[in-house]
């Protein structure tokens, strides 16, 4: 399938704003359409909506007539014809009303004046990859398995490898924009800050992993002490100097997970870092230089909870460079497979190697797994250590698996199954009892034949002997 050449629209007042961005994309093989206004912006994108990966447009538009447009009116009619159009606002003050006006629209990239080259160039290959992945309906063999193995994942699901297609690309560009990874617990998250840091120029230096939600509480003097360190005697217990994770991190990357975990206070002190690029210890006066990348995690509601006050709008903007949103394991139902296999494969490290009999590979399909690929991760493990053959079976997998139940209370049919396999060996062992392990007479008590019988008894591992007192042949 051959693609037509993708199309830039850039809506500025500005002929230098014009000249800036076409002067950073001429080798990126596309068309850059100028115009001035929101009605010629709308003319031109109307002629191939379709065509158009991305729209950079300026906050303010000063008109000939001497009245003004704000470059925000442009985006619902370009989403109206186009819904996956990226759009970037540019400006040349920072405000927080505007933020709040860009988020009220869904707007979450946006660029200040003087323009940055390479985040322009960053937003443009982004955008064009999630064009061509909406035009595709595979990615790349080849391009797939580098991905997976680099990002230690495993999947098929379109969703997933498109999420790590932007986390590659974020690792590579040199203007490394901070990046917020949002997605559930137990998807997979600090895999992919690990895999955007082993790729940037930053790897040789430390990887410094914080859990917020590890110090949250009503007291927010332990997170800060642990992120920015403190000075001697700053506090009641601190006899000596300590350096906080941010100052750790220099050089390198700082990877901030549960990220809507941290209180107001270190929300404002997170942001005058990261706006001013300097760190203070508690209790100190010094301003030390920060030099480190900053990779965030939370939730995929942050944005929500930014827009209600619940979180520092400033800093999720601050944040908020580059977005990567992993999909949970309930949208990726062809991946359960992937994964059972990936894990238990690492599990198999013996000469018995172990497989899943189908009842209980239906089991595995059928639950939500609303701890995502951890706790999947964790259900294969228990499973594998809990098995003394080489078939695992239903019983060996959690309770919070195998008991799980539909929407509707209703038990799903492996459920009966497992149900059924229950009750049909407590029958075999009544009948065994009363007829003091005669194959013969059970089997006619079960009213099934002979050999079943003994095929079952040797399948569920039933001791014969404890019930046999004589065998009638």
């Amino acid at each position: 399938m051959i693609l037509k050449k993708p199309k830039v629209l850039i809506v500025d007042d500005e002929p230098i704003i014009h000249d800036s961005i076409k002067y950073v994309l001429k080798d990126k093989n596309c068309e850059v359409v100028c115009v001035t206004s929101i009605t010629h912006g709308v003319e031109a994108f109307s002629e191939s909506p379709d065509d158009f990966v991305i729209a950079f447009i300026d906050h303010r538009l000063k008109q000939p007539n001497r009245t003004e447009e704000l470059g925000i009116g442009i985006v619902p009619m370009l989403k109206a014809k186009n819904s996956q159009i990226e759009t970037v606002m540019i400006s040349g003050i920072e405000d927080s009303e505007v933020l709040k006006s860009w988020m009220k629209a869904g707007i979450t990239r946006y660029l200040y004046k003087p323009l940055n080259g390479n985040h322009i160039s960053l937003f443009y290959d982004l955008s064009v990859d999630k064009w061509k992945s909406g035009k595709t309906e595979t990615i790349d063999n080849s391009e797939r398995s580098k991905l997976l193995k680099h990002f230690k994942m495993a999947g098929h699901s379109k969703t997933l490898l498109s999420a790590l297609q932007i986390a590659k690309k974020a690792g590579e560009n040199v203007s490394e924009l901070p990046v917020l990874i949002m997605g559930e617990s137990g998807t997979g998250k600090e895999l992919i800050a690990r895999g955007i840091h082993k790729l940037s120029r930053r790897k040789v230096k430390n990887f410094i992993a914080v859990n917020c939600a590890s110090f949250n509480g009503p007291d927010s003097s332990l997170l800060e002490s642990e992120l920015f360190g403190h000075e001697k005697g700053s506090f009641t217990g601190a006899d000596k100097l300590k350096i906080g994770m941010l100052e750790e991190a220099m050089g390198g990357t700082i990877f901030l997970d549960e990220i809507q975990s941290l209180s107001p206070k270190s929300q404002e002190k997170l942001l005058r870092c990261v706006q001013e690029k300097k760190l203070r210890r508690v209790g100190g006066n010094k301003e030390i230089p920060f030099d480190a990348r900053i990779i965030s995690a939370g939730k995929t509601n942050l944005m929500d909870m930014a827009q209600n006050q619940e979180f520092l709008l400033d800093l999720f903007y601050r944040l908020n460079g580059i977005d990567v949103v992993v999909p949970p394991l309930r949208e990726r139902k062809k991946d359960i497979d992937v994964l059972t296999s990936y894990f238990l494969e690492k599990e198999n490290t013996g000469k018995l190697q172990k497989h899943f009999d189908s009842t209980a590979l239906t089991v595995i399909r059928n639950h939500k797994w609303p701890g995502n690929v951890r706790e999947l991760q964790m259900a294969v493990k228990r499973a594998h250590a809990v098995s003394d053959g080489e078939t695992i079976e239903v019983s060996h997998l959690p309770k919070t698996v195998t008991l799980s139940q539909n929407d509707l209370g209703l038990k799903t049919v492996p459920q009966l199954k497992l149900d059924f396999e229950k009750q049909f060996l407590n029958n075999i062992k009544q009948a065994l009892k009363l007829s003091k392990g005669n194959l013969s007479v059970s089997a006619k008590m079960l009213m099934i034949p002979r050999t079943d019988l003994r095929y079952k008894i040797k399948k569920l591992g039933i001791d014969l002997s404890k019930y046999k007192m004589s065998e009638a042949n």
